[in-house]
């Protein structure tokens, strides 16, 4: 779909879905969560930042939430300490993997449209999706 056929708000979520990727993914979901904490729930942290924030924690409760998570490459469990992404799970435990877009893509992709479509005005995107959004902002203020 070409970026002067988007006129309607359908168009605009197909050309969004067509458009993401998991690198896409990364970006969108990590401004979300700088700009307001949107998908706090789901977001990965670096490394060196996640490690920053068990500073206070004991050793042993490290091993144990690293021990009873899972790393999400692999499918395997407990969590790899040498990820270069890490969250809590439900339960507190960690999630590792080096392909967090990989993941926000295969589970909430759903929710990363819904959220540019309800911030079309108020976010600056990556410039592939922010051409797109521009094009439809154009044509529905007409």
């Amino acid at each position: 779909m070409s970026a002067d056929t988007i006129s309607t708000e359908g168009d605009l979520r197909s050309a969004i879905a067509n458009l993401l990727n998991d690198a896409l993914c990364t970006e969108i979901v990590n401004l979300a969560f700088s700009r307001d904490i949107s998908f706090e729930d789901v977001v990965f942290i670096p490394s060196e930042a996640f490690f920053d924030t068990l500073i206070d924690t004991e050793p042993k409760d490290v091993a144990k939430i690293f021990y009873a998570g899972r790393d999400l490459d692999t499918h395997r469990r407990s969590a790899d300490p040498d990820k270069a992404y890490f969250r809590l799970d439900k339960n507190g435990n960690v999630e590792s993997t080096n392909n967090p877009g990989e993941i926000y893509y295969d589970t909430i992709l759903d929710d990363i449209i819904e959220y540019i479509m309800d911030n079309l005005a108020d976010v600056e995107y990556p410039e592939e999706i922010q051409e797109i959004i521009d094009q439809y902002l154009t044509v529905v203020e007409e």
